[in-house]
């Protein structure tokens, strides 16, 4: 395909991008006597109103968003008692979860680092929410529950007990209750694998640039050059 086959392609699939999609699929006609780019757009007939155009709606055009912090403790309104049993409860899940966290990073480090020195592929699955749902798995001494015949549940496991021997406080997190856990896992796990993708996506081209100027170094090293000098 030519260069200008390319930015004609470009051009047409930038203009698509420039339509609204529901109305496009849903309203053709409408966006041909309305034309606009998205729902965002007050003109849509799928525009669903931001939270700032709510608020205007509902307390008028006056209005000034504040924030105000305060303890949980005086936000809680439960008899003493309970509501002290309610935040070692909240402090409980958050150190639970904290470590869990954690932990699943340092071994998925451990994991990938390995893949690299040994020139492995890295498998797809490490980007989804069921690799990290192992990784808690293998954390709790449980075994992987994934049916998922793509997923490398024996070299998973096999890598871990590796990890163990080589640092063996990198087991289970502190003791939690099991059903708490089973609340807190799938979420947690799904908000890792979303950060995991994010930060590889976001510090691509600054690592990339840095990769590619430690190849050229050793490619093409630099010749020290000694001058001696000499009296005249």
């Amino acid at each position: 395909m030519s260069s200008t086959q390319d930015k004609e392609t470009c051009i047409r699939l930038e203009a698509k991008a420039r339509v609204c999609q529901s109305c496009s699929k849903l309203r053709p006609d409408f966006l041909r006597e309305n034309p606009h780019s998205s729902t965002r757009k007050k003109i849509c007939p799928f525009h669903q109103p931001s939270k700032k155009e709510r608020n205007r709606e509902i307390l008028g055009a006056q209005l000034e968003q504040f924030t105000r912090k305060c303890r949980l403790s005086t936000l809680i309104k439960l008899p003493t008692e309970k509501k002290q049993q309610l935040i070692d409860q909240i402090e409980h899940i958050v150190d639970f979860n904290r470590e869990l966290m954690l932990k699943a990073t340092l071994f998925t480090l451990y994991y990938l680092h390995h893949k690299f020195l040994t020139d492995d592929p890295l498998p797809p699955m490490v980007f989804h929410q069921t690799f990290f749902y192992s990784v808690f798995q293998l954390l709790l001494n449980r075994e992987i529950s994934s049916k998922n015949r793509y997923f490398p549940k024996e070299e998973l496991v096999q890598a871990y007990q590796q990890y163990l021997e080589e640092f063996p406080t990198g087991g289970r997190p502190i003791a939690s209750d099991a059903s708490m856990e089973a609340r807190i896992l799938s979420i947690t796990a799904k908000n890792m694998a979303v950060t995991f993708a994010n930060n590889l996506v976001e510090n691509f081209e600054s690592r990339y640039i840095e990769y590619l100027t430690l190849r050229f170094r050793e490619l093409l090293p630099v010749k020290e050059t000694v001058v001696q000098v000499g009296s005249p």
